[in-house]
């Protein structure tokens, strides 16, 4: 498969030095993208938010990265790994290793590296419930997609163990945050729940533009911080990242009857 890395192609396998940043530290960024009928969905949004976490961790997003560029790239990366039209991208930028010491380093310059996947798909949760394992909390960083994601690669881990479709994550609060790999909203009524970002929560690009068009539509919504009692009495849950929306059919065996209504009516 190709991919592109600091701007240039290349096609076999990838290969980094052995003090490089992201193995050694985790410290960069990176970004999932939907590409439906060939164009990159959100691309701005993505974009706001990796230059706004690059600023956090104090590097730079190369300036050859733009929303034309990266549509370029990957129009050719499509057609170049015969994925058609559809497909998911993960564009990841970290920073560079040449002034380092240990964990410290001065370095604002940064790698990137993109590279495309079949389409992701979205589907019904039938069965969540909530993390038993996995505990989060907000911090400057929270909100960003960083490649440090060990607590979602176990939240995945208990997921699984657990025979789950979802898991859902609190805060040190006992606040819900958000699921494995995306955020969450429950209605109650007409009005529509988030998590405040101050839960820990990632700010996703999707859950951007629900909020934005709720307001548009002048639908009314609230970002909360709230227990888990306040998803057991909804009407209706659902998931959502950049692959699109996921209702939840049920939470630790409470049924919720209009989950798909509401995700239907919303896309």
């Amino acid at each position: 498969m190709a991919a592109i890395f600091n701007n240039n192609y290349i096609t076999e396998a990838f290969s980094c030095a052995l003090n490089d940043r992201a193995l050694q530290f985790g410290d960069g960024l990176f970004e999932t993208i939907r590409i439906i009928n060939g164009k990159a969905q959100l691309l701005n949004y993505h974009l706001d938010r990796l230059h706004e976490g690059a600023k956090a961790l104090r590097f730079n997003v190369p300036g050859y990265i733009t929303e034309e560029s990266l549509q370029s790239q990957i129009a050719e990366l499509l057609f170049h790994n015969q994925l058609g039209t559809q497909a998911t991208a993960k564009f990841i930028v970290w920073r560079k290793n040449s002034l380092q010491k240990a964990y410290a380093s001065t370095d604002k310059e940064a790698n990137t590296l993109l590279m495309l996947r079949p389409a992701s798909t979205t589907a019904v949760k039938q069965n969540a419930g909530f993390s038993k394992d996995v505990v989060l909390h907000y911090w400057k960083l929270s909100r960003f997609k960083t490649i440090s994601a060990l607590p979602y690669v176990m939240a995945s881990q208990e997921k699984n163990l657990r025979d789950l479709d979802e898991l859902i994550l609190l805060n040190v609060n006992g606040h819900v945050t958000e699921c494995t790999s995306s955020n969450i909203f429950w209605v109650k009524g007409k009005v529509y729940y988030t998590p405040a970002l101050s839960t820990g929560c990632i700010e996703g690009v999707q859950r951007r533009h629900i909020l934005e068009t709720l307001k548009a539509k002048k639908i009314e919504y609230r970002e909360v911080e709230e227990l888990p009692e306040a998803l057991l009495g909804a009407d209706g849950v659902f998931a959502c990242n950049s692959s699109g929306l996921s209702p939840i059919a049920a939470i630790d065996n409470i049924t919720y009857c209009k989950s798909e209504e509401i995700t239907k009516t919303l896309t």
